[in-house]
């Protein structure tokens, strides 16, 4: 089994249904999951003009007047991706210095 190191996550591919097995620790605690071949959908929460737009994997999904707004209706979609099987991450970028946080879900 090969393993990989990336930040504070951990990948390893496992040969018998080449599944991607993935740890990631956080406070302490280990949580390992798999995901299909499909890489994560990431729902992307940018603001311009005082306008907050949420996208999923770069498509338009909403513009919110308020950042609040914009986080909920990302983590709604969020849950409802996990309910069908997709992995999803929910992050803020900030348009003019392109830093990322990472909202949990």
């Amino acid at each position: 089994m090969a393993r990989w190191n990336v930040a504070c996550a951990s990948f390893a591919l496992a040969r018998p249904d080449l599944r991607w097995m993935v740890s990631v620790t956080k406070g302490g605690e280990s949580v390992e999951f798999t995901a299909n071949e499909r890489s994560c959908v990431a729902l992307d929460i940018v603001e311009r003009s005082r306008i907050w737009r949420v996208t999923v994997d770069g498509r338009f999904y909403g513009d919110y007047v308020k950042e609040d707004w914009a986080v909920d209706a990302a983590r709604e979609e969020a849950h409802r991706l996990r309910k069908h099987g997709a992995a999803a991450k929910v992050r803020i970028i900030d348009a003019k210095t392109n830093n990322i946080r990472v909202i949990n879900v």
